[in-house]
């Protein structure tokens, strides 16, 4: 997503890349039905617990269900288990998740049994026993349980209390995945796409979440439709790949509604639309997907497909930012040093640019940079401006080797070194960076550093004004 703000006249670029598959998020029910749910034993062993508490909610039935676990139905104990516990991300109550999935543990349930064995692999609320946890995972796993054998996989994987084995991981966990539990087949997707304790194999990764995906679980649906888009492992279907990722957004996946906004913000594999694509980011965003809350906080912040609102947009960068989104923290940033939704905090933005940098954010270290060239709100420093854009440039960030190298070419802040300045700026040509291109123009045309060319400066300086740089049409 591309975001300007205002400040120096710098975009913001949106790093949009795709994340691991995680829980499943909650779908759809029929509210129509009027008696408490029911799972099967293989469904329990399947299905999430997210997925478990949205059948909860839409029988609205949570009484009923707590009759029928004191007369001692299991499968009513790992319902209410799950609903309290939830995932470990969202757990609301775990004496209570405990309480149930204990008991539907001692009635023979094999979900539960393993869910147990995580309260005490993790130490929720009971006292950590890793033993324990293990005895209890293979109980689980050698009763044919589903769960049990990805739990079991999963702590393969890691080595945790017991020995690290990941091509065993790979092996336990697609056993899940055939024995139907949705997330070991997003899971053994990942290990295929990754070559994971088996060979690569895309086509076997699309298999799976394409499995995933028709047992309903939205994490497939995404991946899978992603695929269809990419072409990797399958032949590329656009209408069914977007489908699918529209389907996915549309029952709540969060990370699938950021990436429909991100395709109808720039119209790739839709027609555009920047109203479709803040709507998408709100879902996002009212989700709790971290990089939406960043995204529809930016629209609001533009006004970019929805009325422009300062003060919610700083509301929700916020909450990415505190959620570790670097690209939150940038833009907040620059809504404390601009005034924008909320009063003028210039130290506050800085603190916030620096927490940015630290975590790697090359495009904060820029900031930091000019900030501190531009000493408009700080003392002037130039050794310390290129402090920050070599950092930048050293983070591969297409800006600071630019910045750098013009540091270097014209002896700021740093020893002049003119051969080495130009070819910080020339990778950054390469990258097609309009500042880069600016300041190879502007040292062909003052003669710095290689002979005078004023054609060769005004054809870069023309190139780079049409690419939007101030610095070139200033020039």
């Amino acid at each position: 997503m591309t975001r300007l703000l205002g400040f120096f006249c710098i975009q913001l670029a949106l790093l949009f890349t795709a994340i691991s598959s995680g829980v499943a998020a909650a779908q759809t029910a029929d509210r129509e039905v009027s008696i408490a749910p029911t799972l099967t034993a293989v469904q329990q062993a399947n299905i999430p617990c997210s997925r478990i508490i949205t059948i909860v909610r839409a029988h609205e039935r949570l009484s009923e269900l707590g009759t029928k676990a004191r007369a001692g139905d299991d499968e009513a104990n790992y319902i209410l288990g799950c609903y309290y516990f939830r995932d470990e991300v969202d757990s609301i109550d775990l004496p209570r998740a405990h309480s149930y999935f204990l008991r539907s543990h001692e009635l023979g349930n094999l979900s539960s049994t393993a869910y147990l064995a995580q309260f005490y692999r993790r130490g929720y609320f009971i006292d950590q026993d890793k033993v324990e946890a293990v005895r209890l995972f293979r109980k689980s796993m050698d009763g044919g349980n589903a769960l049990g054998v990805r739990m079991y996989a999963v702590i393969v994987y890691s080595g945790d209390g017991v020995p690290k084995d990941i091509v065993l991981s790979a092996q336990l966990m697609e056993r899940a995945a055939t024995l139907g539990n949705e997330q070991a087949m997003n899971d053994t997707a990942n290990y295929f796409h990754y070559g994971t304790g088996v060979e690569q194999d895309f086509a076997a990764e699309s298999e799976w979440y394409r499995k995933s995906s028709e047992s309903g679980n939205t994490v497939g649906m995404l991946e899978f439709g992603q695929n269809l888009l990419d072409g990797r492992g399958v032949i590329v279907d656009v209408e069914r790949g977007v489908s699918l990722i529209r389907r996915s957004a549309d029952a709540g996946n969060g990370r699938a509604s950021n990436r429909l906004g991100h395709m109808y913000e720039y119209g790739n594999h839709v027609e555009r639309n920047l109203v479709l694509a803040t709507t998408y980011y709100g879902k996002s965003a009212r989700a709790g997907y971290t990089w939406g809350m960043t995204n529809y906080g930016t629209a609001l912040m533009l006004g970019q497909g929805i009325a422009k609102n300062e003060p919610e947009a700083v509301a929700w960068l916020t909450a990415g930012a505190e959620r570790g989104d670097t690209l939150a923290m940038n833009n907040l940033a620059l809504a404390y040093m601009n005034g924008a939704g909320v009063p003028i905090n210039s130290e506050y933005a800085i603190s916030l640019l620096e927490l940015s940098a630290s975590r790697g954010d090359g495009e904060a270290m820029t900031y930091l940079g000019r900030i501190y060239r531009s000493g408009t709100i700080v003392t002037k420093d130039l050794a310390k401006a290129d402090f920050w854009f070599s950092k930048s440039a050293d983070a591969d960030f297409v800006d600071g080797m630019a910045e750098h190298g013009r540091a270097l070419l014209n002896g700021e802040g740093v020893e002049q070194n003119k051969a080495e300045g130009l070819s910080w700026i020339n990778k950054a040509v390469t990258q097609n960076n309009a500042l880069g291109i600016a300041y190879l123009g502007a040292a062909n045309e003052i003669g710095l550093g290689l002979p005078v060319n004023l054609p060769r400066a005004k054809e870069l300086l023309l190139r780079a004004a049409r690419l939007g740089s101030d610095f070139a049409i200033e020039s």
